[in-house]
């Protein structure tokens, strides 16, 4: 990220805080020098839950990315951004029936089947359409594979259908009319900074591709590698090894579009990898308070707009990369203390920083997170306490503007008022 103290300050004169602020030139070198690490064979897909800004969308669109939805709601706005149906991939787990209607109508690329009574679903409503839908089939591997921050494969979850049943699926496949196989998807984890843990699920993908055709004669046109790849949030995380991820998985692909997979599409996901480290969430301090002998330093932002970043849910109380800029230097001091970032709500979870170590810190100073482009705002509790939503502001070729605007106090009625006129 190559934003500046300067630029983030001047920034809180011109916008209101708190807000998120990206660097859309980052993102696009980021994507790019991943892009060429990666063979050409393999291509890349933005998972759109990890930020749904659609100025944002709509740029990795134009560089060529395809885009994994997992709602109606995120494959419309895939859509509004400029994506064409054969870029689009729908996953997870509980799609609803008018969820995989809207797909179906719409024609995507594929649609990633997590479950047996998913596949008849879909065979109902292609009928219905008398069309051929294509559909991959997401599969929960017999094995684990290593540490992540979220463990989604090789271990009882609701995602996918167990390696252990492909004979079963494969079999219910085999009396659809509509429903056309084309490939596999595997997903065993988010946030994974373990590069053997990556490069070993995704040799067993392409593995079990190969397994696939030995045992049902079909050949994968698609083999949906998954992604995870994390970034380093917390002082003991290390940044994730990506040239040995990518020359490791580039062999891969190579050798099996040498012999099997000729004219297969091979396919990482990525949201927290392409955007975490693109932008920041700006917030004010608003007072600077003691309790019990600890100093409190309370800012305009918090676990409403940018969740991941404080200690709800959290087992392991760690602080997200923040710095500070002191805009109130007057004669006030400015040594160095440890104090407890906390936001504006009513619940002791909103705490972004504790025991944190910061200059001395007043009411007008910024404090920001670093890391905050990706499970941001999409991933917070924004109708909690009914504070507006924040500002997002994207930098683009040495110009920022606003992307979306900050919320009203009308927001937390709208959609309500009308019905309570009874």
């Amino acid at each position: 990220m190559n934003l500046t103290e300067s630029e983030i300050a001047a920034c809180s004169n011109d916008f209101e805080t708190p807000f998120y602020l990206y660097d859309g030139d980052f993102m696009e070198q980021h994507y790019k020098w991943l892009r060429a690490l990666t063979d050409p064979a393999i291509h890349f897909y933005l998972s759109l839950k990890a930020n749904n800004n659609l100025h944002i969308v709509k740029l990795f669109q134009q560089w060529g990315v395809g885009i994994e939805v997992a709602s109606a709601g995120e494959l419309a706005l895939a859509l509004h951004a400029g994506f064409t149906a054969d870029k689009i991939i729908f996953s997870g787990p509980g799609k609803k029936k008018s969820e995989l209607e809207f797909a179906v109508g719409k024609g995507i690329y594929c649609i990633i089947v997590e479950s047996i009574d998913e596949l008849h679903y879909i065979e109902e409503l292609a009928q219905l359409e008398n069309k051929d839908v294509n559909i991959a089939v997401r599969i929960n591997p017999d094995q684990s594979f290593g540490n992540t921050a979220i463990k989604m494969g090789g271990v009882p979850r609701q995602f996918g259908i167990d390696e252990s049943m492909l004979d079963s699926v494969f079999d219910a496949i085999g009396r659809l009319r509509y429903v056309k196989f084309i490939g596999i998807h595997v997903y065993t984890g988010t946030q994974n900074l373990n590069a053997d843990s990556i490069i070993e699920s995704m040799k067993y993908t392409v593995d079990l591709g190969a397994k696939i055709f030995e045992r049902y004669g079909i050949v994968c046109e698609l083999i949906n590698l998954g992604g995870g790849f994390g970034v380093p949030y917390f002082a003991h995380e290390k940044p994730l090894d990506i040239g040995k991820i990518t020359a490791a998985v580039n062999s891969y692909v190579q050798h099996a579009r040498a012999s099997l997979f000729g004219q297969t599409t091979f396919v990482i996901e990525s949201g927290r990898f392409l955007l975490a480290q693109a932008a920041v969430y700006v917030t004010k301090v608003l007072y600077r308070k003691y309790s019990k002998g600890e100093v409190f330093i309370i800012v305009d932002g918090g676990m409403h707009h940018h969740a991941a970043s404080t200690f709800r849910g959290r087992s392991i109380r760690s602080n997200y990369p923040m710095k500070c800029i002191r805009l109130q230097e007057a004669d006030w001091p400015s040594e160095p203390e440890k104090v407890t970032i906390a936001g504006p709500l009513c619940t002791p979870e909103d705490c972004i920083g504790k025991d944190i170590e910061m200059p001395s810190l007043y009411p007008g100073d910024l404090v920001y997170v670093l890391n905050s482009g990706a499970y941001g705002l999409s991933f917070s509790p924004v109708h909690f306490l009914g504070h507006p939503t924040p500002m997002e502001i994207l930098k683009r070729e040495g110009t920022h503007r606003v992307i979306r605007h900050r919320g009203s106090a009308e927001d937390l009625i709208r959609n309500q008022a009308a019905l309570c006129e009874i």
